[in-house]
């Protein structure tokens, strides 16, 4: 029997005798997947390439015609493979950014400072906070930031608003233009000096996020009136180390308190002496309430 143009080769014939039974993507399927009302079969190869497209519309941003040239990421969940096209990283719907009049209220946000793409800053809110509940269940985040672990919804919610009201917070959502919240950036203030902290979320890590959201808020920052800003990474923790080093800071001398003494300190400013620097890193961990404690006798060797 001939076979009619445009049918795949081995297609079982359809009840009736049609034939040109496709799935949706264009595989040949079976009888029991009826043809979709006013639809043609497809020529031969077209079901290849709407897999291709199908592929590319999960990997992500691509090329638009006409305009400019976006990077190209692949989600990649918890366990190292990839993720399904349920679109499972992007966390729980609803955080679709913070309102304008919530930007506007902050006199240290500016917007045109806050782009770093693919990712933008916006200033931390409460919307926020089932997305970065969802990113933040890895422990190692608490650990190497050195926050509270939040076990349940509302736990988030609090440390957002408890942290946004403190004196001096500059608190910032990490947004991703296709991926949502990744991330979180922070900067706690007193006079003209900051402490710097920065996590990315389980879903996010060891993609170069972190150096982005970091140099974006310390942007806003200086912006601001900051003269200088310090960080601390644990020993333990050498990509975080990495990260503040990417960004500019330097790694300093001093040695923590018992039991973190392990944390290496960083500073980015204006050079100053060794005495003037710790002291000023002392006033401003204590005005803050900070849990870096210096040890004011032990000077770690330079060499």
């Amino acid at each position: 029997m001939a076979r009619r143009a445009g049918a795949h080769l081995g297609e079982p014939p359809a009840p009736g005798g049609r034939t040109g039974y496709r799935k949706e993507f264009g595989q040949a399927g079976d009888a029991s997947e009826p043809l979709r009302p006013g639809r043609r079969d497809l020529p031969q190869g077209a079901g290849l390439e709407r897999r291709r497209r199908r592929r590319a519309v999960l990997a992500g941003p691509v090329r638009s015609r006409g305009g400019p040239r976006r990077i190209r990421h692949r989600a990649v969940a918890a366990g190292g493979g990839p993720a399904g096209a349920t679109g499972e990283l992007r966390g729980p719907a609803g955080d679709a950014g913070s309102p304008p009049a919530s930007r506007s209220a902050l006199a240290w946000f500016r917007p045109e400072l806050a782009d770093a793409a693919p990712l933008r800053l916006e200033p931390l809110a409460e919307h926020h906070a089932e997305s970065l509940y969802f990113q933040y269940r890895d422990p190692q985040i608490a650990a190497m930031a050195m926050l509270p672990a939040m076990a349940t919804l509302e736990q988030a919610r609090s440390w957002i608003a408890g942290r946004t009201a403190a004196p001096g917070a500059m608190c910032c959502a990490v947004r991703h233009e296709n991926w949502g919240l990744v991330g979180m950036v922070g900067l706690q203030a007193a006079a003209d000096s900051a402490v710097l902290t920065l996590w990315m979320g389980a879903d996010h890590q060891g993609r170069g996020y972190g150096p982005l959201a970091a140099a974006a808020l310390i942007r806003l920052g200086q912006a601001a009136g900051l003269r200088q800003i310090f960080a601390a990474a644990f020993g333990w923790a050498p990509r975080s180390s990495r990260v503040l080093a990417d960004i500019g800071l330097e790694r300093l001398a001093w040695t923590a308190a018992q039991p973190h003494n392990d944390l290496s300190f960083f500073r980015l400013g204006a050079e100053k002496n060794e005495q003037q620097m710790h002291a000023e890193f002392g006033a401003l961990c204590r005005a803050i309430n900070s849990p870096y404690q210096l040890d004011a006798l032990a000077v770690a060797d330079t060499e």
